[in-house]
């Protein structure tokens, strides 16, 4: 199994006195610590594909045009092609959002179950 922090909008705003900030560096210490070893942590590299202009203006959303950047990163770090795994997750996936989250983790433990076979 494998995790990457992605960040949010606020890590590409400068702190200004007032505000609140994630110290990422002291997150990514804090989930590195608790990790079971078999969990691989893949960095901060989406950091690096990332930048304040794929984030909604308004809010505090990823634009999802602006995804393809983080998917190539992550799916070279994972040793897959990224247009195979896109395929997959919209032939899965395609329905995430109206669906329950129990819906979700059923569909997530099966995936599992089938690698694992």
């Amino acid at each position: 199994m494998h995790f990457a922090v992605i960040p949010d909008k606020n890590y590409f705003i400068p702190e200004e006195p007032g505000y609140p900030a994630l110290d990422y560096a002291h997150l990514e210490q804090l989930l590195q610590s608790g990790l079971n070893k078999d969990i691989h942590y893949l960095g901060m590299t989406p950091f690096d594909s990332l930048s304040l202009d794929d984030y909604y203006r308004t809010d505090l959303h990823w634009r999802q045009e602006c995804l393809q950047g983080v998917v190539n990163d992550l799916s070279a770090m994972l040793g897959v092609d990224a247009c195979s795994m896109m395929n997959r997750a919209m032939e899965h996936f395609e329905i995430l959002h109206t669906q329950s989250r129990q819906w979700i983790i059923e569909d997530i433990d099966e995936f599992i179950k089938e690698r694992k076979a």
